[in-house]
């Protein structure tokens, strides 16, 4: 059997390409480990949003009469959490012998996040209505109280 014969340079090129396999197969072992571990995560907490109205000036409300619209600014009391916000509800309360069951208060979708201390803008959209009765009366002059809701 006849000793192969090459040249210097074919000897250096193969010596090239066993040590580039050696670091290949090497690098694959070195990096094909396996393990485990734990650690901890720190998720933020969603504060509540505020909401706050601004009744429109010179807008009043009475039986039949048309609807207010009421500019809400929402305000994410959280200092490290974004916050969605949906939809946005609300109810007005009885008042002596005013009725809450008089008005209706339209619901309105914000749908979307507030940044940590961050704001945002609505509208919510609040109505009397004139249920047949000979006297809502009891209303004129009053100031009821609209509760917002973020649920």
């Amino acid at each position: 059997m006849k000793f192969l014969k090459f040249r210097r340079r074919t000897w250096v090129l193969l010596a090239v390409l066993v040590a580039a396999a050696v670091a290949a197969v090497s690098g694959y072992a070195y990096f094909s480990g396996s393990g485990g571990g734990t650690g901890t995560a720190y998720i933020g907490s969603a504060g509540p949003i505020t909401v706050t109205p601004s009744w429109p000036a010179g807008q009043y409300l009475y039986p039949g009469g048309p609807t207010i619209n009421v500019p809400l600014l929402l305000t994410n009391t959280s200092g490290n959490s974004s916050a969605y916000v949906g939809a946005i509800s609300g109810s007005v309360a009885t008042v002596g012998s005013c009725l809450g069951s008089w008005f209706t208060v339209t619901a309105t979708t914000y749908g979307g996040t507030i940044a940590p201390l961050g704001t945002g803008n609505t509208t919510g959209h609040v109505t009397m209505i004139d249920d047949g009765l000979p006297d809502q009366n009891a209303c004129q002059g009053g100031t009821p109280t609209v509760t917002w809701t973020v649920p």
